[in-house]
């Protein structure tokens, strides 16, 4: 900014004789009153020249350029002062303030004195003129400084609070650091006494600003009881008040509260509200990292526990947060400090969980990735090379050099779809394009994917790179295997115009490959003779991609009063509420009954639709108990397993619909296909369960009577089944409880066989649980532990399934000394993923199992073909679902033969003997 004035040229002029008789005071008043006149004017031409700059860059520079040329000096005083100011702004806004009033004083004071001086009115006006165009210069210029150093000092402070001034709270926290999980537990018990707070100057207390984390504690992914850490916190919140206003009464006797809490409210006391803030902070974050097992120190700084705490609630499977503590606290132990380095340390603990060797890691290590695009990259493969994201974490590694996290995603995108059949062509792909596929292969069933893979490499061949096209063309080649006729869906298809009108905010591409998919699914669940009934009412009545689930209302609601032989009103009854997709399931659900059971639970209904519809229930559930020796729970609201929750009450349990009674008795018909359930079903009780829809991974708090909050998972947004649609728990007498939540029923059939809707699928996997989990009714706790460990070890043999120290898993892994079940987790790698029947089978060996019995009853082709093996050790156990013909028939269709048979006996009994 310039300070100095522009002086006029001294020129003799004459003297007027009135103006040299005014007086020094009169000429002041007379030259500043023209200088506030000249003002506006100043002003204006300033915005004139500001402008001009701005609209004329190139010349401004080149007139700048020159005049430096002409006179150096002249130019470069006026910069430097101006970086000075800007500068000086930017560290002590204090100081600038106080320059800027010396300025405004020599603006005042020097053209005052040259008033004075004047010796006529033509050099008064002269100094009047300079001095209004100095005023505004000198405004404009320090206007200028103060704001870029302001912004300076934003930045500064931003990149302070990630390395605080001050390092420490002030606040010697009394925390064992060894033991705080009961201490959390029991909520705040830290006591005021023993903090220490160290006697900080009014200047330490001002930077303490620097040092607060300006995330806010955020608990939405805080684990276990929310509410209490709530109540933890304003607890922590009310004793850091008591305790700092002990400290002060000591320091000033007579001090009262209410003089305490005014004293807070006034500007004064910002200092000690930062301070209580980062004391608050401090405790809470250092109970939270404690209540983890983080061997945290009095020394640690918030900030760096504020970043661990952040870091450790990303992570959703306890198994790698129990890894990722361990890093920590390895970390602490070699004496690294900052929660960068601490959350690297868990990464590399994380890594090696899952089989990453150290020259690998520091392959990532030696491209500068940080904690948070390791754990990008973990995630990633997590998800996508389920079972086995140590391998293609290492070929991450081997691709690491230069490239981003980003690009390594995509090498390892590339690696699994080169690995599931993928042909990709040379050159560039769009990494969407690659996930998307990567995405779609997750969630069909093995025939699906077979297609799936053929119809890409076919498209990708062709130079088709339009994932929605791709998307279309794929559901339209399985729609034509479901036997609806190029002609058909000829005339289903829509010109984009219409889809545009219909989906104005989506692209044409879009809206046609979705309700492509829609149609694909509605009548993929479908059995072959209701599907093709369907085909041609939609082609009778003119149907087209956007309407046709207007058509197949009424289709499907008359094939479920053919099948039923019921009336309208009892059929608006059973399909009171359901989906579209729904109805279609209902349809394969009553197609798959026996006929004679079938007429029999609609037979000579009366009363109410209501009543009739309980009646049918009863009269399903009656068979199902008389016919496979199991229990249908039907008592709503309790659950069956009264030792635990509240004496058994539980308002997610609900008495069965038709339609789940349905299921139930299909997917149990089918296991029992020599007339009895395989063993290890026996005394097994199914319960029904409403929860609402919901995002996968997100957990729905369920609060029940009498007792603390329940985190359910909440079902219904995945495209696989075991797990999210259901599950298998036993109770204290080792009987096994298998619920269906009702949004399995609602779901399609994606990963399924055709003809066979989600939630029977699901109930087969969760009675594979049963048969493979938890012993066999009679046995002793020791027994049954070490017939499970045997099953498990004997499955994990045929897909090489190997926990970390390279044993076959079985289970169990020793902790501490004692012996504990593990379930999902990473550390336990699958040596042969072509052996695992769904992306779901490969996050377990447990998973494994329970996806193959799925499909061993559904599909037994596919079975086959996925692993002859386990093919033939599952019907040993299942004790000989199918004759040997009839195995002979499924080995000669899929070009096994007797001799590929016989091969796959003599490994089978090689690996079991090795197991």
């Amino acid at each position: 900014m310039s300070v100095a004035f522009n002086q006029p040229l001294r020129m003799a002029q004459p003297v007027s004789p009135p103006f040299a008789r005014k007086s020094g005071l009169a000429k002041v008043g007379q030259g500043w009153g023209e200088t506030l006149t000249e003002l506006p004017g100043a002003a204006i031409d300033k915005l004139q020249r500001t402008a001009q700059a701005i609209a004329h860059p190139v010349a401004t520079l080149q007139q700048q350029v020159a005049e430096w040329r002409a006179n150096p000096a002249r130019k470069l005083a006026p910069l430097a002062m101006m970086a000075g100011g800007v500068a000086l702004g930017a560290i002590s806004p204090g100081l600038m303030r106080l320059v800027g009033v010396g300025l405004a004083a020599s603006t005042v004071v020097f053209p005052t004195v040259r008033f004075a001086r004047a010796g006529s009115e033509d050099e008064l006006e002269a100094i009047a003129d300079g001095t209004a165009r100095q005023l505004v210069d000198t405004a404009a210029g320090y206007a200028t400084s103060w704001a870029a150093g302001q912004v300076i000092r934003h930045a500064i402070q931003r990149v302070r609070a990630a390395q605080p001034v001050v390092r420490e709270s002030q606040v010697e926290r009394g925390l064992n650091g060894g033991a705080p999980s009961e201490r959390v537990t029991r909520g705040a018990q830290v006591k005021p006494t023993e903090w220490r707070v160290a006697g900080n100057t009014p200047e330490q207390m001002r930077q303490v600003r620097a040092a607060v984390d300006p995330d806010n504690i955020n608990f939405d992914a805080v684990r276990a009881d929310r509410e209490m850490w709530h109540r933890f916190v304003t607890d922590v919140r009310g004793k850091v008040r008591d305790f700092h206003f002990t400290r002060l009464a000591k320091a000033k006797p007579g001090l009262t509260r209410d003089a305490f809490e005014a004293f807070l409210k006034t500007p004064d006391a910002h200092p000690l509200r930062l301070q209580m803030v980062q004391d608050v902070r401090g405790i809470v974050h250092a109970n939270y990292l404690g209540a983890h097992g983080i061997q945290v120190t009095a020394s640690m700084p918030v900030a760096e526990m504020a970043g661990t705490r952040r870091y450790l609630q990303t992570f959703g499977s306890h198994y790698d947060l129990a890894d990722a503590v361990r890093g920590i606290n390895t970390g602490l132990a070699k004496g690294l400090t900052g929660a960068a380095p601490l959350t690297l340390e868990a990464e590399r603990m994380l890594y090696a969980e899952r089989g990453v060797a150290a020259p690998f890691f520091q392959r990532f290590e030696r491209q500068g990735l940080a904690a948070k695009e390791l754990q990008s990259l973990r995630g990633f493969t997590d998800r996508f090379a389920t079972g086995q994201s140590g391998r293609y974490l290492k070929v991450a590694a081997q691709a690491a050099s230069g490239q981003d996290v980003a690009l390594l995603r995509d090498r390892v995108t590339r690696q699994l779809l080169m690995d599931a059949g993928v042909v990709l062509p040379k050159g560039e792909v769009d990494s969407r394009l690659l996930v998307s596929l990567l995405r779609d292969m997750t969630s069909e069933d093995p025939r699906n994917l077979k297609t799936l893979v053929k119809t890409v490499n076919e498209a990708l061949r062709a130079g088709q790179t339009n994932y929605y096209d791709l998307d279309a063309t794929v559901n339209r080649r399985i729609l034509r295997e479901l036997g609806v006729s190029p002609k058909t869906l000829a005339a289903l298809d829509v010109p984009d115009a219409a889809l545009k009108t219909a989906q104005p905010r989506y692209p044409e591409a879009l809206t046609r490959a979705e309700q492509t998919r829609l149609l694909r699914d509605r009548l993929r669940v479908l059995p072959d003779a209701q599907r093709q009934e369907a085909v041609a009412s939609l082609s009778a009545r003119g149907a087209t991609l956007l309407d046709f689930d207007q058509h197949l209302t009424k289709t499907l609601e008359t094939q479920v009063s053919q099948l039923a032989g019921a009336s309208r009103p009892l059929v608006g009854e059973l399909t009171r509420g359901m989906t579209m997709q729904q109805k279609a399931n209902f349809v394969a659900d009553l197609a798959r009954l026996p006929e004679p059971l079938r007429r029999e639970a609609f037979a000579g209904l009366t009363g109410l639709p209501a009543e009739q519809h309980r009646t049918v229930v009863g009269r399903l559930a009656k068979a199902i108990t008389q016919r496979f020796g199991v229990t249908v729970h039907r008592e709503a609201g309790h659950y069956p397993a009264s030792q635990t929750w509240a004496r058994g009450r539980d308002p997610l349990v609900k008495d069965w619909s038709a339609q789940g009674v349905s299921q139930l008795y299909n997917a149990l018909h089918r296991m029992a296909g020599n007339g009895e359930l395989p063993p290890g079903l026996a005394g097994t009780t199914y319960v029904n369960m409403g929860a609402p829809s919901a995002p996968v991974g997100q957990a729905a708090s369920v609060t029940r009577a009498g007792s603390k909050a329940i985190m359910y998972y909440k079902p219904g947004s995945s495209a696989y089944q075991g797990g999210t649609m259901g599950y298998r728990t036993a109770d204290s007498g080792s009987k096994d409880l298998i619920v269906l939540f009702d949004d399995a029923m609602r779901m399609h059939n994606a990963d399924e066989a055709v003809g066979v809707s989600m939630a029977e699928g699901t109930l087969i996997h969760e009675s594979g649980h049963a048969i493979q989990l938890g012993g066999r009714s009679g046995m002793t706790a020791a027994a049954a532990t070490a017939h499970e460990k045997k099953l498990m070890a004997e499955w994990s043999a045929l897909s090489n399934w190997r926990e970390q120290d390279g044993s076959l898993a079985d289970g169990y892994a020793r902790v501490g000394g004692l012996e504990r079940r593990y379930y999902k987790d990473p550390g336990v790698q699958v040596g042969q993923r072509a052996r695992i029947v769904s992306d779901y089978g490969a996050t377990d060996p447990v998973e494994d199992f329970a996806e193959f019995t799925r499909t061993f009853y559904n599909d037994p082709a596919s079975a086959m073909a996925v692993s002859a093996e386990k093919f033939l050790y599952l019907n040993e156990l299942m004790g000989q679902r199918y004759a040997p013909g009839e195995v002979n028939a499924l080995a000669s269709a899929l070009g096994l033969g007797a001799q590929g048979l016989q091969t796959a006996l003599l490994a089978l009994r090689g690996r079991l003997k090795a197991a």
